[in-house]
């Protein structure tokens, strides 16, 4: 919270000058695996009932922000994690649910998905996403379902160059609108592209 808040104090100053009545309430920030359903925590008796009642709420308001599917805008940086560095277990059993769970995936694969049942109708993702699932073979549901769920209106591949200073991560942005979020469920087949048609990049040198 501390972190977001001094990237947006600037901005704080200019709205403050241009009204003196304005505050600017906590950020709503919450820990959890936004991918997965709510799963249970026991407290043990070292927790004062103070404490287990304020994690209850502040667990329940997170499972309300994650369940909302209303969302006009999804923004975000989602982790770059290989599904085979992750250990067996429950929550890798719920990964493997999602439909772009194929081969070797990676999370942030997961988390465009996700972000469909967030979104309403011709609401707006805007990811930083690794590029590698354009062409590699765990994109290739992703790539299948992407057209089913939205229309993709940016592209920005930038192949090597270091956007982030402690990681080589090629990374790509990607935009898009909400679309069929209310349509009847159809298949893959119907969303098909033809032969000759070829995405186009905006490449950065």
């Amino acid at each position: 919270e501390m972190n977001l808040l001094f990237q947006i104090i600037d901005l704080y100053r200019e709205v403050k000058e241009e009204d003196e009545d304005y505050t600017l309430d906590r950020f709503e920030i919450y820990q959890t695996d936004s991918l997965r359903s709510e799963t249970q925590i026991n407290f043990t008796g070292l927790y004062s009932s103070t404490l287990q009642r304020k994690y209850r709420e502040e667990k329940q308001e997170a499972h309300r922000a994650k369940t909302r599917e209303n969302y006009g805008f999804v923004v975000g940086n989602p982790p770059y994690v290989r599904i085979q560095n992750l250990p067996e277990g429950p929550a890798r059993d719920d990964y493997d649910s999602y439909y772009s769970a194929h081969y070797n995936y990676d999370l942030y694969c997961l988390f465009i998905e996700r972000s469909a049942e967030w979104l309403d109708q011709d609401g707006r993702l805007g990811f930083i996403i690794s590029n590698k699932f354009v062409q590699s073979r765990y994109g290739e549901k992703l790539r299948e379902w992407i057209p089913m769920n939205y229309q993709p209106e940016t592209l920005i591949d930038y192949g090597s160059v270091d956007v982030f200073r402690s990681a080589k991560a090629f990374p790509l942005i990607f935009t898009a609108k909400r679309i069929n979020k209310y349509a009847r469920e159809r298949s893959v087949d119907d969303f098909v592209l033809s032969n000759d048609y070829r995405f186009t990049f905006g490449g950065i040198d």
